[in-house]
Formats: C-alpha cells, sequence, structure tokens
C-alpha cells in the first residue's frame, strides 16, 4: 500500500510562497512525489526514501496537482525516468 503524505499550511512570513506543502514516505521502499504546476505545465520529480519527507513552497494562488511514483528506473539521456506507478506517458520528467 502506498501511504504518502501530503499536507498544506498557510505560512505567512513569505507572501511569494504563501503555502507550504510538506510530503511524507510512509513506505518501506523510496516513491516519487511530482508536483505538477498549471497552466504552464511543468513538473517537478524528488525522490523521497523511507521515512524521509521534502517540503516545498507555492504561491497562495498555486495550481496543480499531486501525485506519487513507485518503482522508478534512473533517468534516461533525456532526463525522462519510467516508473511502475504514475508515469503519464512520456510527459513527467
Amino acid at each position: 500500500m502506498l501511504a504518502l503524505t501530503l499536507t498544506s499550511a498557510l505560512t505567512l512570513a513569505a507572501p511569494a510562497a504563501a503555502r507550504t506543502i510538506r510530503a511524507v514516505n510512509s513506505c518501506s521502499r523510496p516513491v516519487y512525489p511530482v508536483a505538477f504546476t498549471l497552466p504552464n505545465n511543468t513538473a517537478k520529480l524528488y525522490d523521497l526514501a523511507p521515512g524521509a519527507n521534502i517540503t516545498f513552497d507555492v504561491p497562495d494562488n498555486w495550481h496543480g496537482n499531486l501525485w506519487a511514483r513507485t518503482e522508478c528506473k534512473d533517468a534516461d539521456a533525456s532526463g525522462f525516468r519510467e516508473c511502475l506507478t504514475g508515469t503519464c506517458g512520456d510527459k513527467i520528467w
């Protein structure tokens, strides 16, 4: 079972990055959370070891999607990483 926890908290001290999102890997194997930002369709893939967590800031008006990938291979020459779950064609790097 995939157990990735995402939380969002209001950060009042930084108006340019008004929300902090935290991803926690509660699995026994690595997971690879993806933050996909709209409308410019940019994606950021994070490597998250078992028990690890990451935080990243987004603007208060951020629009996008978050999901986790599993069983990812090393990146190919173009930077693409194929994963067993969570890969969307060749669109997420």
